[in-house]
């Protein structure tokens, strides 16, 4: 688990937001896909037999769902929010995975106790106060906007 911390600090800290000043969300959510299914190739694992054509059919269209919404749209809003309000205020809404995931739980009929409720209101207040809250410190750009560039025919 600290290798997976470390990983997604390394690239949303570091490489993500080199990339995304050089480059546009699609870009980068196209370059993260790519790299991650090359990744991914080696592991997979396709039965020869067994398994009804009507099972093999539902299957890739959940992958498909899941590769869609899951994954391709997530990347390509998370890319957008890092490159308009920065890494540091998008990681913030990242505590808002278990706030959706109840939600989808409660629309699936599964039993919500008081534990849930509570946790997602310290979630959702914990979310708001650090939108909301000013920073102290010194700016790094010394108040002039970030200028995000797109790469050109010579890149």
């Amino acid at each position: 688990m600290l290798d997976r911390r470390c990983s997604y600090g390394h690239y949303h800290g570091v490489l993500g937001r080199k990339f995304l000043t050089d480059s546009t969300p699609l870009a980068t959510s196209a370059i993260t896909m790519a790299i991650a299914t090359i990744c991914f190739l080696p592991f997979l694992n396709f039965p020869s037999s067994g398994i009804s054509q009507t099972t093999l059919t539902t299957a890739w269209i959940c992958i498909f769902f899941m590769g869609t919404f899951g994954a391709v749209l997530t990347f390509l809003w998370w890319n957008q929010g890092i490159q308009k309000v920065g890494a540091n205020r998008t990681s913030v809404f990242f505590n808002l995975v278990p706030v959706v995931t109840l939600m989808i739980s409660v629309l699936m009929g599964q039993p919500v106790g008081w534990v849930q409720i509570v946790g997602t209101f310290m979630v959702i207040l914990g979310v708001v106060t650090a939108v909301r809250t000013k920073r102290t410190g010194p700016s790094r750009n010394h108040g002039q906007k970030p200028t995000i560039t797109a790469p050109g025919p010579n890149n």
